[in-house]
């Protein structure tokens, strides 16, 4: 198992696990007819835009399958200060949950955080998403009492919940 850099031509086995990962984990919280309508092919294009656009995407690799990836910057928040970082998207393919892969994809975007100079970090999970809340809770996540109603990546109302955790200083 290998942690690296995305390539643009990897923008397919994104989708791919984009796909999957938010179909399985979002059942019951979305809207069934919205998560049946994801399709990889289609969402190609906007992964591969978005990894010329941005590089700051880790997948995780095993044996030249890609299982995860994960986004991460700085924080976009408007009441975040300039060493907040940020993990802006987190997917693990569902036949890896549970193996420890998504606690290694985390440790790995974290330490690049920390080597940009961030000295915490954040994210936002669905309200309604009690297993990646219990998992981000279990490394030492906590609710930062920051919640949004947000609607710009699904066209629906995302009810967010933010979460945080300090970054320990690079020596």
């Amino acid at each position: 198992m290998a942690c690296r850099d995305a390539v643009v031509e990897g923008g397919l086995a994104l989708a791919r696990v984009w796909v999957a990962a938010w179909q399985s984990a979002y059942a019951g919280l979305m809207p069934a007819e919205y998560l049946a309508g994801l399709d990889a092919d289609q969402a190609r294009s906007r992964f591969e835009q978005s990894l010329r656009a941005s590089p700051s995407v880790l997948v995780l690799e095993l044996d030249g399958d890609i299982l995860g990836f994960s986004a991460y910057g700085a924080s976009r928040d408007q009441d975040a200060g300039p060493a907040t970082g940020e993990v802006i998207a987190m997917n693990l393919h569902p036949s890896s949950w549970r193996r420890g892969l998504g606690r290694e994809l985390l440790r790995e975007t974290l330490l690049r955080l920390q080597g940009r100079g961030f000295s915490e970090a954040t994210l936002w999970v669905i309200h309604g998403n009690a297993r990646a809340r219990q998992f981000y809770e279990a490394l030492g996540w906590r609710r930062d009492g920051v919640e949004k109603h947000d609607d710009k990546l699904t066209g629906f109302a995302l009810h967010e919940l933010r979460y945080r955790i300090a970054l320990p200083t690079m020596t």
